[in-house]
Order: structure tokens, then sequence, then C-alpha cells
């Protein structure tokens, strides 16, 4: 199996199609298991001993690995043989530009590296030449030069060329417009991701089909830099041609503020005629206006009338809010039933949030060893909550064994996130050996309204540890964690009421 991942590396390498910090990704996450990708390591390493080619793909493989640090050797390696592999002169390029990979950040000898191996036709780098052309990186902005790299790249199959000279035939940037041309390169460009059953449909189904994924190109960042204003255009013109994803996408753009000025009102107006037409995912978004108010007026009963209209279709997201109402309703075994439901569609709050039923035993006969393999499952995606409430089970060995070390790694990743509690503590389990640390924490998580933390950096300041003494700023929060009834936080305050009473 790791042969056949090595001929997809070397085949990209040669190719020169792809963007390789996208296909590295792809290539580890679809090695099936760590021990396939550690002998596609192996088996490059015996190799890279006389071939520099396989050395360069070690070198690329070892720097987009996302289970160690990015090494610092990449671009040395693609320097060294820069001369005899052409994928060692884009990527030593890459690196400079990004200044990664143990190189300085340097565009203007990026665009030499890119120019040597656009001048010997390797795609990619007449695409990011192009790229650095059209926005002004290392070379005067150029909109011809541009356009004329990105039709070498696109006639070599480079989708993300495609998609860049659609936009430049459209918007006559660098070429005399020609909305022919560029549909003709927008079909190019998408002719692999349409659905062969919508193929017959009529030629305007396909062209909004084709803008849609386009879009997403555009917002995902895929195939091309990530340009939010470019997807909110390329949305606007399937959705003005009724098509409801569009619509859907163009509405989560107003609901969000991404390439557009945030407009909660727009945003309602695109959920509804998508959802009108039966989109799942804006009937879902749309039930969530209505349950906060958002662009409309509140209204509970007709947020959970469209997530069940989403959840007959199998929308994830919906179960998971239509769970959290029936959770909050006392309906405690729908509730279940929706969480599991959209746990297993990979839902990570829905995940996260069955775990707890199963640790509390609400809904289910509790199993904690349950609890943790949903926490987990749910951490994984990188969803905060489950990384807290795993890091608490390995504190305190619920379901599982206790590990310090794993709980400390998950409260700082869930800590990273935000998530306050676990800024509280990650602060307590830094109080006896950096007081400093912890009363960033202890901060961090007090701006947020964490009760514990706000008591425990009142502590620090009434003890000037981690801070500088402050009785008074000491008083203030340990009286903002008292309004909240945090127990030790009222029992300080009375306390210190009563010495001020004994002062006067």
């Amino acid at each position: 199996m790791f042969k056949g991942h090595i001929k997809q590396i070397l085949m990209a390498m040669d190719g020169g199609r792809v963007n390789f910090p996208d296909v590295f990704a792809e290539f580890q996450s679809s090695a099936h298991s760590p021990q396939t990708w550690t002998e596609t390591l192996t088996f490059l390493e015996e190799y890279a001993k006389t071939a520099p080619r396989f050395q360069v793909a070690l070198a690329m493989c070892r720097f987009f690995d996302k289970n160690t640090p990015h090494t610092s050797s990449l671009f040395e390696v693609c320097d060294k043989y820069s001369n005899d592999v052409a994928a060692a002169r884009f990527m030593a390029g890459w690196c400079c530009t990004k200044g990664l990979g143990g190189a300085a950040k340097d565009e203007e000898k990026g665009v030499k590296y890119y120019r040597q191996g656009a001048t010997a036709g390797y795609a990619v780098a007449q695409f990011q030449l192009g790229m650095c052309y059209r926005y002004g990186r290392g070379v005067d902005l150029d909109p011809k030069e541009a356009a004329r790299f990105f039709d070498q790249a696109a006639k070599q199959g480079h989708v993300g060329a495609q998609l860049s000279l659609a936009k430049c035939y459209q918007l006559g940037e660098g070429v005399q417009a020609d909305s022919t041309v560029a549909m003709d390169w927008l079909r190019r460009a998408t002719a692999s991701q349409i659905n062969p059953l919508e193929q017959k449909g009529s030629a305007e189904k396909q062209l909004t089909q084709r803008y849609v994924l386009a879009g997403k190109c555009y917002e995902q960042g895929r195939e091309v830099e990530q340009d939010m204003k470019e997807a909110v255009r390329l949305y606007q013109l399937a959705a003005e041609q009724g098509d409801p994803k569009a619509q859907y996408a163009l509405a989560v753009c107003y609901d969000n503020g991404q390439g557009v000025q945030r407009d909660a009102d727009e945003a309602v107006r695109l959920y509804r005629l998508a959802a009108a037409q039966g989109d799942a995912s804006a009937q879902c978004n749309l039930g969530v206006c209505f349950a906060n108010g958002e662009g409309v007026a509140r209204d509970t009963a007709e947020a959970v009338r469209l997530y069940r209209l989403a959840v007959d279709q199998g929308e994830a997201h919906a179960r998971y809010n239509l769970a959290v109402s029936c959770a909050s309703g006392g309906d405690m075994e729908e509730a279940v039933r929706l969480y599991r439901l959209a746990a297993n569609q990979g839902h990570a709050k829905a995940q996260c949030n069955l775990g707890v039923l199963y640790a509390n035993g609400e809904g289910v006969a509790k199993d904690l060893s349950e609890a943790v393999k949903l926490y987990q499952l749910a951490a994984d995606q990188g969803e905060a909550q489950a990384r807290y409430n795993l890091a608490a089970c390995y504190s305190s060995g619920q379901g599982v064994q206790p590990d310090t070390q794993k709980a400390m790694a998950l409260y700082r990743l869930a800590a990273s996130q935000g998530h306050p509690d676990a800024q509280c503590n990650l602060g307590v389990c830094y109080a006896e050996g950096d007081a400093n640390k912890a009363a960033i924490l202890y901060r961090l998580a007090a701006n947020q309204g964490q009760a514990t933390a706000q008591c425990n950096l009142g502590v620090c300041y009434y003890s000037g540890k981690g801070v500088p003494q402050d009785v008074n700023e000491a008083r203030r929060l340990f009286e903002l964690a008292a309004s909240q009834g945090h127990e030790r936080a009222l029992r300080i305050v009375q306390a210190l009421q009563g010495e001020g009473k004994r002062d006067n």
C-alpha cells in the first residue's frame, strides 16, 4: 500500500499541476494508518541515499508531516537539487516567499526560483509566478504578465491557473474581457468536480454549479489562494440564477461577514430562498436565526419546525440543534437519539454532548468509558469543549487511567482555543511552579467571566504572586466572582468586610 503512496507523491512532483502544501496533507491522511505513513518515509529514506528525486520527496514529506514539527531543512535540500529536480526549484521558491523550511522570507528570491521553474515549463511554478505578478509579490504588479503565466499553467491542466485565468477574462484583468473564454476556462477547471448525473441538465444549471464549485475553491483556498471577495462574487452570480446551494453559501458569507459586510437581514433573505427550495443546510441555519433572533424576530417554535425539516433530510447539524432543544425541554430520550444520529455522522459537538450524557447518566445508563470514547472522537476533530472534558477525565481518572501529562496537553489545546475553564484549570496546574504563567491564564479566563479564575486572580493580586500586589484589584475580582455565587469568593468577601468593620 505504501508504494502506491510513493508513486502518487512522485507523480505529483513530476507533473507539477498541484500545490504541494495541499496534496501532501492528503497523502498522509489517505495513508490509512501511521504504520503505512512510516513505511512510506522509510522507503524514501533508503532511496534518498542515491536519488535526488527521492531526497526532495522525503524532505517535503517530513516538512508537511502533521505529526511532527516542521523541519528547517526543506529549503536547504530543495536549493541543493534545484538544478536537477523541477519540484525542488518550485519548493525553494515557495520556502523563500513564505519564509518557511529554513529560508528567510525573501519574495524577490522566491520569484527567481519560480521563474526558473516556469521557464522549464513546470506548471505550478508558472501559476505561482502569475500570482506574484497579480499581487505584486517580489515583482511589480503586472496583470498582463499574470495572465500570461496563468495561461501557460492553465494549458497544462493546473486547476488554480484555470480558475485564475477565467477570472482574468471575466473581469478584463490583463486581457481583453471575454465572457465566452472565461466560461470555457471555468468549465475546464470544474470539469472533474461536476456530478456526472447533472451533466445532462440545462446549460444554465451546469454554469451555476460551476460558479459554486469555483466559489468553494476560493473560499477554502483549494487550488487557489483563499479570496473571500472572489468567492462572494461567484456565489452571487449563481444565486442570481436561483441556485439554492449558491444562495446558502452567499447567506453564510453575509451571516459571518466573510468577503462582505455582515448583514443579518440579507443572510435571512437568502436562507429563506434556499430553504424554500429544500436546502437542508439553509433550513438549519434559518432555524438558528429564529432561535437567536438574528435578522428575524425570535421564534423558538419556528426554529424547531425548520430543524425538523432539515433533520428529515439527515442534516447532522440540524439533528444536533434539535437535540439541544429537546434536552432543554426535558425530552432526554429524543435528545439522546438525535445526538447519537449526529455523532454517527461525525458531528463533533454532538459527540461531545452525548459524552456528557453518558458521563452524567442522563437519558442513558451512566458509562464513563463510553463518555471518554466520545470525547476522544470530538477532541480529534478539534472540539475545544471535548478536549477540556477529556482533560478532566485524565486528570481525575474517570473512565480512563489517570495521566497528568495527557491532561495538561489537552488543557493546553483547549486553552489555546480560548476555552475559559481550560485556561483556569491550566492556571491551577501552573500555580505552584510558575505564578506568572498562572496569573496570565487566570486573567484570560476571568476576562470571559469565569468565576473561579476571577477568584484565583484575586488571590494572586491579594498575595502579590505572579502580579504586583493590589488589594483593591483583588477586592474587585472577589466581588465579581461572588456576584456569580462562587462560594470561595463569597467567603473571602465576607471575611474582608468583617476586617473592614473591625478596622473601623
